[in-house]
């Protein structure tokens, strides 16, 4: 068998979903063909090495000329459109006897309006949102209303494609709606890969003290990308409101780029009596990720509404330590039903300023666990061998 994977982003978690399935794949499958975006082996050489020291897997980026084509479309819609013909393209030129669209959300339109493969395919749905009445979050308003409606039908539609075979996600709540539109696709839980390094205790300790981190405190790390997404002007609003003694028992550990619009409330958290912020807005290497969520006492995963999972709590579960997250949709309800930690409305900094003194008292939130099964069953390898037993 030929399993062509198809990705052309090379940001975020892109390129570490390719690497765990390029690191677990078996020659005796057959080929693994990866076709990524043309900058991708100068961007992430590690996964290019991994690639070319595995066995039956094969990294194809495309050429500079079809990135092009794609890039200087004047919309999202026309570059999705491009990106499926280039996928058609590949899938022929490869001989693929099946594909692997890593981010299927993004070209739900183009499946309606052009030409699929001669091969079955698969996707990984990220975004559902058609069930979070259900976990408790309505539309609120007319246009989260008419938003929700175009969503649901455009997806109804997409699943009746005639050569779409299985879709996974990682959000385990949708699959029953999704099934109930397409009882012919067989849908598949994804679990939320991390790919969990040893940490040693020298590790741990050493990184303690390069960072500075204060002894006789406790430290909340908020960790990745630090956009509007991860809820730092709530956070910002809550810390202000705490009394100056409780903020001395604090230490904040910014971890991950900054967006510059989030800036402002960093700042303003840095010059707050009491508390003690360090940061650290370098990259940080995937094998060294872990030992940050081990030298803290707590994670914040204040996603702002955010859809979809969060490989955040299951790098806290790894590390035994307690997660202060929004209850909003499919993070929330993990939480909840994991014991993870607090779920909370984190839009709300009066929550949030509650979750933070909480956490302070050294009462236990979490259940330890629990926590263990939740990231053991969230493992890379885990990722892997779904989808390869599911489309094999």
């Amino acid at each position: 068998m030929t399993l062509l994977l198809f990705d052309l982003n090379p940001t975020g978690h892109h390129p570490g979903y390719l690497q765990h399935l390029i690191r677990y794949w078996d020659a005796t499958r057959g080929r693994l063909v990866v076709v990524v975006s043309a900058d991708f082996p100068q961007r992430h050489p590690a996964i290019a090495r991994l690639a070319a020291n595995t066995a039956g897997a094969e990294l194809k980026p495309i050429s500079v000329e079809e990135q092009a084509k794609i890039t200087t479309k004047s919309s999202f819609l026309a570059k999705m459109a491009a990106e499926w013909r280039l996928m058609v393209a590949y899938a022929s030129r490869e001989g693929a006897d099946h594909v692997l669209l890593m981010y299927l959300d993004q070209f739900q339109l183009a499946m309606l309006t052009e030409p699929g493969p001669d091969c079955p395919f698969s996707g990984i749905l990220f975004r559902p949102t058609l069930h979070y009445a259900k976990l408790g979050h309505p539309p609120v308003g007319w246009r989260e209303h008419l938003r929700e409606f175009r969503k649901s039908l455009l997806l109804r539609v997409m699943l009746r494609h005639p050569r779409l075979r299985t879709v996974f996600s990682s959000d385990p709540y949708c699959l029953p709606v999704l099934h109930r539109f397409a009882p012919r696709v067989h849908f598949w839980h994804l679990p939320d890969p991390v790919q969990v390094y040893p940490v040693w205790d020298t590790g741990v300790e050493a990184l303690k003290a390069a960072s500075r981190l204060p002894a006789g405190r406790k430290t909340l790390l908020l960790f990745g990308h630090l956009d509007s997404r991860k809820g730092i002007r709530s956070l910002q609003k809550a810390l202000t409101n705490l009394p100056e003694e409780t903020r001395r028992k604090l230490t904040l550990w910014l971890v991950g780029p900054l967006e510059e619009d989030q800036r402002r409330y960093v700042e303003k958290m840095d010059s707050l009596p009491g508390l003690e912020v360090r940061r650290h807005h370098e990259f940080v290497p995937d094998e060294q990720v872990q030992t940050y969520f081990q030298a803290a006492d707590g994670v914040l995963a204040l996603y702002q509404r955010h859809v979809g999972g969060s490989a955040v709590l299951v790098r806290a579960a790894a590390a035994g330590k307690p997660a202060l997250a929004s209850d909003y949709g499919l993070v929330g309800q993990l939480v909840r039903e994991n014991g993870l930690g607090l779920a909370l409305d984190a839009t709300d900094p009066a929550a949030v300023a509650a979750a933070v003194t909480r956490f302070l008292e050294s009462a236990p939130l979490a259940n330890p666990e629990q926590m263990r099964n939740f990231a053991t069953l969230n493992r890379a390898s885990e990722y892997a061998r779904v989808i390869f037993e599911a489309i094999a």
